[in-house]
């Protein structure tokens, strides 16, 4: 019983060292701010370590320079100034000839019907065997018809469908101020970084900025075409 007390005071004797010394070995990670790209809201600072303890936030640290990174969207929109419809014709025949022949007279046709709307121009051709089981040849091609008749594509397609194409593969909207528009969305994401900045600290000026992506993501019912530009922007005291 004397021996396990003598133990017992021996271990008490070195827990206040150990204690001291695990605690010397905690070391704190640097806190990051962030913000969302979609929206702006309040920067959340986070403080980690091996052991959970009190700390006051930061931004990141570099050398003597605080910096934040801050990620941010800017958006502008561009009317649709034209459209290029993708129309297929496929064409059978019992011989190869046939076949193409028949495709040819088709797109011909279509071509003449619209030739008030805009311009056609070929973009893809095939001819095969058919594997349907009755033997003869199809013959395969697309076309693409811009116009700048925006109100009327559901007339250009009824009329498209009438004069031989068998396939409707799409519409594409295009528009002439496109680039203005992409300019616009990436200045309007500095915008929206300086924005966030302001509301993180007083006196931050920018550093870097680094483009992540600037394109037309959607048409939209109004006739225009959304843009949106991504960035980072990199600010310093």
């Amino acid at each position: 019983m004397k021996n396990n007390v003598i133990k017992i005071l021996a271990l008490a004797a070195l827990l206040p060292a150990a204690l001291h010394a695990g605690t010397a070995r905690i070391s704190a990670r640097r806190p990051t701010v962030s913000l969302c790209a979609a929206e702006t809201r309040a920067a959340v600072v986070t403080e980690t370590a091996e052991e959970s303890y009190a700390a006051a936030a930061a931004p990141i640290a570099q050398g003597d320079t605080e910096q934040y990174v801050i990620a941010a969207c800017g958006k502008a929109e561009a009317a649709i100034t034209s459209a290029t419809i993708t129309v297929g014709i496929d064409s059978y025949g019992q011989t190869m000839a046939e076949s193409q022949e028949a495709n040819a007279q088709a797109a011909k046709r279509i071509a003449e019907i619209f030739a008030p709307y805009g311009e056609t121009k070929e973009s893809y051709f095939s001819a095969y065997p058919a594997y349907d089981g009755r033997g003869g040849f199809i013959a395969a091609k697309t076309l693409q018809c811009t116009t700048t008749a925006i109100d009327k594509i559901d007339e250009i397609c009824r009329a498209l469908s009438n004069a031989g194409a068998t396939r409707l593969n799409g519409i594409a909207y295009g528009a002439q101020e496109l680039k203005a528009a992409e300019q616009a969305a990436l200045k309007n994401a500095k915008e929206n970084a300086a924005e966030k900045a302001a509301a993180l600290a007083e006196g931050l000026k920018l550093v870097m900025i680094r483009e992540f992506s600037c394109y037309a993501c959607a048409e939209n019912n109004s006739g225009k075409i959304a843009v949106e530009a991504h960035i980072e922007a990199v600010y310093a005291k």
